[in-house]
């Protein structure tokens, strides 16, 4: 319902793409799904900051699904993407 406001904007203001890398931090996979599903919400973003949080708190669940996203899957590197897919197998 907060995400259908019109001031209200995941993706964007002085805390770009924020709200999905503390989501992807804290596990929160709903949320993460909630965002991924809003057109101005880049989770590549800032390097692809959403993924490596994920990754560092060891939230697999949420790894899967943004490696799922073509937005996050296109901005990786081989060997990345790579390193990804090894956490998660």
């Amino acid at each position: 319902m907060l995400l259908k406001h019109p001031k209200v904007n995941p993706g964007g203001g002085r805390a770009v793409n924020e709200p999905i890398a503390i989501a992807s931090e804290n596990g929160n996979t709903e949320v993460v799904k909630l965002l991924l599903q809003d057109t101005r919400v880049n989770p590549a973003d800032r390097d692809n900051r959403a993924l490596k949080r994920a990754a560092r708190y060891n939230r697999l669940d949420i790894v899967k699904l943004l490696l799922a996203d073509f937005r996050v899957k296109e901005s990786l590197s081989t060997e990345d993407y790579q390193k990804c897919q090894s956490m998660i197998n």
